[in-house]
């Protein structure tokens, strides 16, 4: 992202940015209010009164220390996450509502040691081997090649796409 504001601030000076990072609804709430021009977003729902100039395909992933059990599968199962702690994002982002909507689809109850509306948070639980954690790759790309996390496939339709 900084890269991306740089270049287009060098073509056009008097443009400024402000960035907010927040969860998949109130990102939608801003573009329908008005209250932002551009939203970047996961997951969310198609709507008339919004207009997508782009959209970007990633998958999810189960995030784990490289200590936790998991860590050396090839990929996982939503089934096979049931029996572990995980750290989610709240219910006002769009992977969380991804997350529940496979997980009632399969009959699953997950447990949910944490819920937070922070990514930096639920990678520390997993850096700390405390959770599993669902994220894209993309943001974990750091922690992974510094070693300090590991991102395992998830086998689940939504997940891969």
């Amino acid at each position: 992202m900084p890269t991306l504001i740089a270049k287009f601030h060098a073509i056009h000076p008097c443009i400024s940015f402000n960035l907010v990072l927040a969860a998949t609804d109130r990102i939608i709430e801003a573009l329908v209010h008005d209250q932002a021009d551009i939203g970047i977003s996961f997951n969310a729902k198609r709507r008339k009164d919004i207009t997508v100039a782009a959209r970007y395909a990633e998958p999810v992933s189960c995030i784990v220390s490289p200590r936790h059990p998991l860590a050396k599968l090839k990929s996982v199962t939503l089934k096979m996450l049931e029996q572990y702690p995980l750290a989610l994002p709240n219910d006002s982002f769009g992977l969380r509502q991804l997350i529940d909507a496979a997980a009632e689809r399969r009959g699953i109850v997950f447990n949910k040691l944490l819920t937070t509306n922070s990514l930096e948070v639920t990678k520390a639980f997993a850096a700390k081997g405390i959770a599993a954690a669902f994220m894209p790759p993309f943001t974990v790309r750091a922690e992974v090649a510094r070693g300090s996390l590991r991102c395992v496939p998830v086998i689940e339709a939504g997940f891969r796409n």
